[in-house]
């Protein structure tokens, strides 16, 4: 166990970056999108995956909140067989607002679940939330998504392509933050770990990627913070947003992190209860069909049975 120990304090090797590599943000007041989502798998099989999606786009001016846009919408999709192949297609039912266009979500099956793609949706679903509420905003402000702007597919990518074009014309600042990161240094580190320990105390940044056409940074937005976080940026948004971003960053609720991602979390989020209501009046208009979709639930939810004994 010591030896475990040992290895998760990390090496005597670590690495850590020089004071000079830093650069000091300053707050300024701006207006800001935050824009998140989330969703729900409602039922699943191996062939199918009905969820309900819900995107959040929030604006900030200063520390006032002043515009806010929900939309929500249901999302199936399923297998089946084109010529040679097998794809999955989706069939959207849109409950409000803006919804991914069905007949550009279909895809070929890859390995893995078909709830996965119920992420590329919701991401989808946000990017088309953003371009819609960017005309809600003046010259100078920020687009702010969750996550990051990198593509998995070609749908994807044009969803951000079209925004990033929207902000070029609107001259807005267009950045995406990530909560958490995956990303690792040279000796097989933490890359928010290193920026952590190394950097001095005080809002500060740090440029450690760049993967053409995205720059990747990592933002320490308060002083008291203990909080790294990503940040990716297209090369025409300059680095001039982050002192936006910080200057609504110093609430107690989760001081260092840009506190309209908070409430576009809280807006977009649906709980475990929310979940199982929309899963009973699903089940309430399926009547006697609901056995059937209930069987094909079976081949994957026995593991489930097992977690709930134990």
């Amino acid at each position: 166990m010591e030896d475990i120990i040992g290895l998760l304090a990390r090496r005597k090797e670590s690495e850590t970056l020089p004071e000079s590599a830093f650069t000091t943000i300053e707050p300024k007041e701006g207006t800001i999108l935050f824009v998140d989502g989330g969703n729900a798998e409602l039922v699943k099989a191996p062939d199918f995956s009905l969820n309900f999606i819900r995107t959040a786009g929030i604006i900030f001016k200063g520390k006032n909140k002043i515009k806010m846009q929900i939309c929500e919408f249901y999302a199936l999709f399923y297998a089946e067989r084109k010529g040679e192949k097998i794809i999955v297609n989706s069939k959207i039912v849109p409950i409000k607002g803006f919804c991914p266009n069905e007949k550009e979500l279909s895809f070929a099956l890859m390995p893995g679940e078909i709830s996965s793609f119920a992420d590329i949706a919701r991401r989808i679903a946000e990017i088309n939330l953003a371009c819609a509420m960017a005309n809600n905003i003046e010259s100078g402000s920020i687009i702010a998504l969750d996550g990051n702007l990198e593509a998995k597919t070609e749908i994807e990518r044009a969803a951000i392509e079209k925004l990033r074009r929207i902000a070029m014309e609107k001259n807005l600042g267009l950045c995406a933050i990530s909560k958490t990161t995956s990303m690792v240094g040279y000796n097989g580190e933490s890359v928010s770990f290193i920026v952590a320990k190394s950097a001095p105390n005080e809002r500060c940044f740090v440029q450690l990627a760049e993967s053409e056409p995205i720059k990747t940074f990592f933002l320490k937005l308060h002083p008291k913070s203990d909080y790294i976080f990503r940040c990716d940026l297209f090369p025409e948004t300059g680095s001039w947003i982050f002192g936006q971003l910080a200057f609504v960053s110093n609430d107690a609720v989760f001081i260092g992190y840009p506190y309209g991602f908070v409430e576009a979390d809280m807006a977009a989020r649906i709980s475990n209860r929310e979940k199982e209501i929309l899963r009973t009046e699903l089940m309430a208009k399926a009547g006697k069909k609901w056995l059937e979709i209930e069987q094909m639930e079976k081949s994957l939810n026995a593991h489930g049975i097992l977690d709930s004994i134990f």
